[in-house]
């Protein structure tokens, strides 16, 4: 039986955190396909290690876990128990929160010792026993601290603008998404590459694919109407999409989800 559980943080920390969950298991059967959402993660994995699968082979994946942005779909495999309590950022808001560039990251799971080792330690020691509500308020404390230690960045503020604009519209272009927020488009591509991690054009297809994918769950909607709902110009173009992403067409996506994929296409959902 799988267990899952999220809760939206309040205060401060809100500003760069997206939400708290927890997942716990008696293990995963089969590798788990894990489609881009948008946001850098950290994961702090409280039994057995996870391994990430490649084409070439995997990698044990560490306990105290950084997952920068992904550009496309990745695997992964438990290989037992499974204690997991994740810190999902907003787009912007691991480089917001620490202050590395977002791009350095992309597509790389790292410890995260090896990147701010006291942030790690202090989180981990946070989340790792009691109720899930209390290991969010203890971590919630350390996220408050770690960001009042922060100087301002301007960079950060207009991120979160052109994210905010690039989430609001499935067919916004950067011209667009650079006018509403009142920059040029070079401004808004160099903020996503510093503090997002990725270009605004991947941003913007991933943001639509979630939101198809949450479609999808749904059920009661066609490809082609859900091509029309999205602003595909067909299904055969919202089929390649799916594919570049998601690494499988959305039939073959729906074929193989389980109760792991659902609990985080119910989150991106809510």
């Amino acid at each position: 039986m799988l267990t899952y559980r999220e809760q939206i943080p309040i205060g401060p920390v809100r500003a760069v955190v997206l939400r708290f969950w927890m997942m716990r298991s008696a293990g995963l059967a089969e590798p788990e396909r894990i489609v881009p959402d948008g946001c850098p993660e950290l994961i702090f994995n409280l039994a057995d290690p996870f391994d990430r699968i490649r084409d070439h082979g995997k990698h044990r994946q560490a306990g105290t876990l950084l997952v920068g942005q992904l550009p496309s779909a990745i695997r992964i495999a438990s290989t037992g128990r499974v204690d997991l309590f994740g810190i999902r950022f907003e787009p912007h808001g691991l480089a917001s929160l620490t202050g590395i560039a977002a791009h350095t990251v992309t597509d790389l799971d790292l410890d995260a010792s090896d990147v701010d080792r006291p942030l790690a330690f202090a989180l981990r020691d946070a989340v790792a026993s009691g109720a899930f509500a209390e290991r969010c308020l203890r971590a919630s404390g350390v996220l408050d601290s770690a960001m009042s230690r922060r100087p301002t960045d301007p960079g950060a503020w207009l991120a979160r603008e052109a994210v905010d604009a690039a989430e609001r519209g499935d067919t916004l272009s950067i011209d667009q998404i650079a006018h509403r927020i009142g920059a040029n488009r070079r401004t808004v591509e160099r903020a996503f590459r510093s503090h997002v991690g990725l270009t605004p054009k991947r941003f913007l297809r991933i943001a639509r694919i979630r939101r198809v994918i949450a479609d999808l769950e749904r059920g009661g909607v066609s490809l082609s109407g859900l091509a029309a709902r999205h602003g595909f110009a067909d299904q055969p173009h919202l089929t390649r999409e799916f594919g570049q992403l998601a690494g499988v067409t959305p039939g073959a996506y729906l074929a193989e989800r389980t109760p792991f994929d659902a609990c985080l296409v119910g989150a991106d959902a809510n």
